[in-house]
């Protein structure tokens, strides 16, 4: 099994409150980060889930496993932004 986990992402802004665990304390400023485990999700012909494990760094909430079709309807709720995103590199200017 493979850890697939995201960069450390800002809540920037929330549209609107939800009840959901994890989700429903964080407040702008807190840190998030989520991943996914890479491993075989289903068996014979079944179709299974993807469950992504998501982690508020600022509380100190414990994990929590949502699908991935689940958890992408809570973040539409979120306005995210990467931690330490890095500045727009500007090309050099001319020193004639």
């Amino acid at each position: 099994m493979i850890p697939l986990t995201s960069k450390v992402l800002v809540v920037k802004s929330i549209a609107k409150k939800t009840k959901a665990a994890l989700f429903k304390d964080v407040e702008v400023g807190d840190r998030l980060q989520f991943e996914i485990k890479l491993r075989s999700v289903g068996r014979g012909r079944g179709l299974y889930a993807t469950y992504v494990t998501a982690r508020n760094l600022t509380k100190g909430v414990a994990d929590s496993s949502k699908s991935q079709t689940e958890i992408s309807n809570i973040l539409q709720l979120f306005e995210l932004e990467e931690e330490n995103e890095p500045a727009s590199i500007l090309p050099p200017t001319s020193r004639d």
